[in-house]
């Protein structure tokens, strides 16, 4: 498989949640990353039947998390990722917001107060505090930790090819378009079971902070 098309294969998110500032004026210093969280509540979504975490691009990483993850396909938390689905519509960009809302497993706390659109106007209504409580119980009792680590070679990969690639990209575009701030980060993720879309949430901290995600929208 060539360069481009292996490249093609990835869904990015731009994350500003690494600290990294933007200059005034100038392009925004980006390290590709895959993230943990967003692995997770994507391979949720996936087992819990979500058509967009199923798309299978990346086919032998794709039945890697069907076998590992065969003995927790009937987990608490991936039922109610079912039922937020088909009950709430949560799904795509939703699934994404409340992957960044939170912080790295095995805590999984948010990050900001949830409400009032946090993570995203669907979770409204939603018993967030359980399904996380669900959720870390899942990633406890389906190891999902060595799941992780066991990828992390095949995710090195992921990350220097990716980032080979951004040498070419306006990456400039972003503060002249979004405007320049002290406190706005960028940062790209690599959702390797994404399948074929591109999310954008944002976060307000509490600190009054926005970081703003936007996917890097580029044919490779």
């Amino acid at each position: 498989m060539n360069l481009a098309r292996w490249l093609s294969l990835f869904v990015s998110l731009a994350v500003p949640a690494l600290g990294v500032a933007v200059p005034s004026d100038k392009a925004p210093m980006i390290s590709p990353q895959v993230d943990q969280r967003v692995e997770l509540f994507s391979i949720i979504f996936r087992l819990a039947g979500n058509p967009e975490y199923n798309m299978n691009q990346l086919a032998k990483y794709s039945t890697e998390i069907d076998n590992y993850f065969a003995n927790v396909k009937d987990h608490a938390a991936i039922a109610q990722a079912r039922r937020l689905f088909h009950d709430r519509g949560i799904s795509f960009d939703a699934v994404m917001a409340m992957a960044i809302s939170v912080s790295p497993p095995p805590e999984l706390k948010p990050l900001a107060p949830f409400g009032d659109g946090v993570p995203k106007s669907r979770w409204g209504g939603v018993d967030t505090e359980e399904f996380l409580r669900l959720v870390r119980a899942f990633y406890q009792q389906s190891r999902f930790g060595e799941f992780f680590t066991a990828h992390a070679p095949m995710y090195r990969v992921a990350e220097e090819r990716f980032a080979s690639t951004l040498g070419s990209v306006n990456l400039a575009w972003y503060p002249k378009f979004y405007g320049s701030k002290a406190d706005l980060d960028y940062h790209l993720i690599l959702g390797m079971n994404n399948g074929g879309g591109n999310y954008g949430p944002h976060l307000v901290l509490p600190d009054g902070r926005t970081e703003f995600m936007r996917p890097l929208h580029r044919k490779l």
